[in-house]
């Protein structure tokens, strides 16, 4: 009988995981900059104390919006109408949620920007031997690669819905490129808003769901990284 307490307690908690990731949209927006973390430290050779760092903040983060969807979801359970504590209730949970965002953003700032402007200073002049014919050519295979899933898996359009979303797919394929080129981090930055908001308008326009959009973005992502080791061998 404990044993089956304990499988309930956990089905209980990844069902609240799950509700908060298909109702919250600041949650997949985490789990999409988190997926960006990971793509990031692929490249990069992180110590056990920045890895703790990282996973530390994400977590954090994490688990604050989880605690302001409870919030939310108590207080909208009691009463639906116009309250001023109601509203404090949710602002400071909202609040926590903003502080432990900033402070992740700031750690993993700290973080990368070093290992990033290195990174640049070393490699910039041998990414630049890959010419805009070749990532053009890699940008048509990831989109051709798109198609032939969706064929696979019986998509009923290949240019609009299925599996996986080939405008994510692109997207974060030219922002692999970016992150590869770039000397800026701040053109980085920008490339990766502009990914995620490419990412968040198919989900919102419901043409993709989130299993669909996270799969495009590895896609994109890891082709454009195993073309780019290819191309520079």
């Amino acid at each position: 009988m404990p044993v089956r307490k304990i499988i309930d307690s956990f089905n209980y908690a990844l069902d609240g995981m799950i509700y908060a990731l298909r109702t919250q949209r600041n949650m997949r927006i985490h789990l999409l900059i988190t997926i960006l973390l990971v793509l990031l430290s692929i490249n990069f050779t992180l110590t056990r104390m920045e890895i703790i760092a990282l996973t530390f903040c994400v977590t954090i983060v994490f688990v604050t919006e989880m605690i302001n969807t409870a919030i939310e979801s108590a207080i909208d359970l009691f009463t639906r109408d116009y309250h001023e504590q109601a509203k404090v209730a949710k602002n400071v949970a909202a609040g926590a949620v903003l502080i432990a965002a900033l402070n992740a953003t700031l750690i993993g700032y700290l973080v990368f920007i070093d290992k990033l402007m290195m990174h640049s200073r070393q490699t910039v002049q041998a990414i630049r031997q890959i010419t805009t014919h070749q990532i053009f050519a890699v940008l048509v295979i990831v989109m051709i690669t798109v198609i032939f899933v969706k064929f696979r898996t019986g998509a009923d359009s290949y240019f609009r819905g299925g599996f996986p979303s080939g405008h994510v797919a692109l997207a974060f394929s030219m922002l692999t490129f970016i992150i590869m080129e770039s000397v800026s981090p701040l053109v980085v930055m920008l490339a990766a808003m502009i990914a995620l908001l490419v990412a968040q308008s198919r989900y919102e326009a419901r043409i993709h769901n989130l299993f669909q959009i996270i799969a495009g973005g590895l896609l994109g992502s890891l082709m454009t990284l195993l073309a780019y080791k290819i191309l520079m061998l």
